[in-house]
């Protein structure tokens, strides 16, 4: 696994030493050149960052790691938020992780099925 992005960011992030860091192995994604969109743009080169090989495939998880670590440190009892989609599963990633149990609310009719899927096989209860 590779060095944790709290860990790699700790001095630019809103912890302390004493904030234990949940980490799922987030960030470090690639770079992938994207010449033909760069030729398309009139630019000599253009690099785009690949945030689908993030645990959840999200970039929501770069923040996930932060918000539940810090969570962790506050004594929480169990991790709540709103989602549609990618800020569920993070969520419910990381609270797993955690060992904390997650509540995601969801509007009803609004949530792809298979980010529902994942959401609850991460552990959250939907509502």
């Amino acid at each position: 696994m590779t060095t944790p992005l709290i860990e790699r960011f700790r001095d630019r992030l809103p912890v302390s030493p004493a904030t234990p860091v949940v980490s799922l192995g987030e960030g470090s994604t690639p770079l992938l050149r994207a010449d033909r969109l760069a030729a398309d743009a009139g630019l000599r080169e253009l690099w785009l960052k690949w945030e689908a090989s993030n645990p959840t495939g999200s970039y929501k998880d770069r923040g996930m790691t932060v918000a539940v670590s810090k969570a962790l440190e506050g004594a929480a009892e169990a991790v709540i938020c709103a989602s549609t989609g990618n800020t569920a599963a993070s969520a419910a990633a990381y609270a797993t992780r955690a060992g904390l149990p997650a509540l995601v609310l969801t509007p009803q009719g609004a949530v792809s099925g298979a980010k529902l899927a994942q959401t609850r096989m991460l552990g959250a209860t939907v509502l």
